[in-house]
């Protein structure tokens, strides 16, 4: 079985959008990239905490938040789990949420590779 981390594109129509606002702002692609990725512990180490504790309506914000900023940025593969993650946490539903989070690293691991090659061609 392929890891994640090989299966992750980025959505098109968002990148061909994102290289329009680049051209507009050049500079502005690589900042965007490097403020997600750089929120990628904090993110990670957040949902964990919140599944932990339990405390499902921060849980739900972080999947949120992950949610728009990674759709954003075309990492529609990770946005759809973050979307899933979120919906488990407002149906109260933990097993659920502690299985999503389970593969969160790898496919923003995935996101990362992908953003980076995109960003450094």
């Amino acid at each position: 079985m392929n890891h994640p981390a090989t299966l992750v594109e980025l959505d098109r129509s968002i990148c061909e959008q994102l290289e329009v606002l680049e051209r507009s702002s050049p500079g502005i692609l690589r900042r965007l990239v490097d403020s997600f990725l750089s929120r990628r512990s904090h993110i990670l180490g957040e949902a964990e905490r919140h599944l932990r504790t339990p405390d499902l309506q921060a849980l739900r914000m972080v999947a949120h938040s992950l949610k728009g900023s990674s759709a954003s940025l075309g990492a529609t593969v990770l946005a759809a789990r973050a979307g899933e993650i979120e919906r488990g946490a407002i149906r109260g539903d933990i097993a659920t949420c502690e299985r999503l989070l389970a593969d969160l690293p790898a496919l923003y691991a995935g996101a990362e590779c992908a953003l980076r090659a995109w960003v450094d061609r």
